[in-house]
């Protein structure tokens, strides 16, 4: 069960397309729902008063402002909704403020930058994605809003047979209780065809061997689900691309959520090597839920749901 959600606001009207995700997802008699605005104080004017009392005038104006936002989620939210402004660097402080909240979920709008430009400038959904330790909604620009607990809908969930990948299970299950889920194992074909004058290829005895032991492994995660009570669908898809099979995958079964685990690597690492989770994160159209368990215990148990996908060992595929 969600209790508590936050939501960070920087003023725009793109920020604020994560509030009706976020009220609906916050319903019933235990949610809490936070609309979190963080002030980076600007002090430059033409004395040190001056910009003193201009950054007063600005972080009043905020503080306005966030109080309005709560207000009027409340209905949508069916219940109070508070609101905070807090003080200093925006990622660090959002981080700090999600932590001390102890927070269920974190529901954000992200402009999905790539290349150069997250290299060099970063983005604050990154850095939480890398640094929390509890789930967060990414909503894309103009994706559709999730359907509320309840209503019918669809959870694609890539595994590839790691505790890593199956923590998610729990998470997902949380956000949406009700909705069917969609299980997908990858199993990666070569980046580019090889000539039949190269003198070798992939034998079609060893992909087969492949997409079977995919195809058994998905179905004995679907079996204990399904023992649960879980609506359950699986498929094995063969790609050179992992991220485009599954965003491929999620519009074709008309899906409503990704959800992912990943380790939220940084830096070189995930610059050089790449990451499915973060080109998953960067082209999906749908909203994803990014899972980035603590270091040292990949597979925090949710709700149990977690154990069904750690019956049977990794053979194929690539990690989420």
């Amino acid at each position: 069960m969600l209790r508590r959600i936050i939501v960070p606001l920087d003023g725009s009207a793109f920020a604020e397309t994560a509030i009706p995700a976020a009220a609906a997802l916050a319903r019933g008699p235990h949610g809490h729902l936070e609309l979190v605005m963080v002030h980076s104080p600007a002090l430059s004017g033409p004395s040190p008063t001056a910009a003193l009392a201009q950054d007063a005038r600005i972080r009043s104006f905020e503080e306005a402002y966030v109080i309005q936002k709560a207000r009027s989620t409340a209905d949508a939210a069916d219940g109070p909704v508070a609101s905070s402004v807090l003080d200093g660097p925006v990622a660090p402080t959002l981080i700090e403020h999600v932590r001390a909240r102890k927070a269920d979920l974190v529901v954000m709008t992200t402009h999905g930058r790539a290349g150069l430009s997250r290299f060099f400038l970063g983005s604050v959904a990154d850095r939480l994605v890398r640094e929390l330790h509890c789930p967060i909604l990414l909503l894309p620009p103009e994706s559709p809003q999730i359907p509320e607990p309840g209503a019918a809908a669809r959870i694609l969930i890539p595994l590839d047979g790691s505790a890593l990948a199956a923590s998610v299970l729990g998470r997902a299950a949380a956000v949406l209780p009700d909705a069917a889920l969609e299980l997908v194992r990858v199993v990666v074909l070569p980046a580019t065809p090889l000539p039949p004058e190269a003198g070798w290829s992939v034998p079609s005895e060893i992909l087969d061997e492949e997409l079977s032991i995919a195809a058994h492994y998905l179905e004995d995660v679907a079996a204990t689900l399904r023992a649960r009570g879980r609506v359950v669908h699986t498929r094995v898809l063969s790609h050179w691309s992992p991220a485009a099979a599954i965003a491929d995958y999620a519009e074709e079964r008309h899906c409503d959520l990704i959800a992912l685990a990943t380790r939220g690597e940084s830096g070189l690492q995930r610059t050089l090597l790449g990451s499915v989770a973060d080109k998953i994160i960067r082209s999906a159209r749908l909203p994803v839920l990014v899972w980035n368990p603590p270091a040292g215990a990949p597979n925090r148990k949710g709700n149990g749901m977690e154990e069904a996908a750690e019956k049977r060992p990794a053979a194929v595929g690539t990690p989420a």
